[in-house]
């Protein structure tokens, strides 16, 4: 074990000082350093067994945002579907800022409603039941299956889809 622990300490001192974000021991660093968080913001889910994973939960951004915004003189936050908005209004005022120095800019849809098709579905075109559960959300089949859904969808719409999952 003292083995091990010496060869780690020797390849954290060996890192350079700029890291990228597709190397392995980086996120390993990443998740050890939200592990030091003792809980009040994240928290760590472990998968068992052959295929073991543990996997780092942030439950609460606020925190961390803070740290780009009190650095900032102005934060955009853009997005199609940010509703509601006032989540992110509280994020951004939990830190000093008041509330009436943040514009929210609002845009009508751009998509005409004939064009917007909301679907629901409970099986897929192989008859796999679409149950995304939090024991489901993972399998092979399930994902192979929405794969199929969406390559059936592209193939019969004419220039393309938005999906959201």
């Amino acid at each position: 074990m003292q083995n091990i622990e010496k060869k780690a300490n020797n390849q954290l001192n060996n890192l350079p000082t700029e890291t990228s974000a597709g190397s392995g021991l980086y996120a390993i660093l990443e998740f050890l350093e939200r592990l030091c968080d003792r809980g009040r913001n994240g928290r760590v889910l472990a998968q068992h067994g052959e295929n073991g994973q543990l996997k780092y939960l942030l439950l609460n951004p606020a925190e961390h945002f803070a740290q780009v915004v009190n650095q900032c003189r102005s934060v955009i936050v853009a997005g199609g579907t940010m509703e509601p908005v006032a989540e992110f209004q509280a994020l951004l005022t939990n830190n000093s800022l008041e509330v009436d120095k943040v514009n929210v800019v609002k845009c009508e849809h751009v998509v005409p409603p004939d064009n917007v098709l909301g679907v629901c579905l409970s099986k897929g075109p192989s008859n796999v039941h679409l149950n995304f559960s939090y024991e489901n959300r993972s399998s092979k089949d399930l994902l192979n299956e929405v794969g199929r859904i969406l390559r059936n969808a592209c193939s019969i719409i004419p220039d393309g889809i938005v999906c959201f999952l």
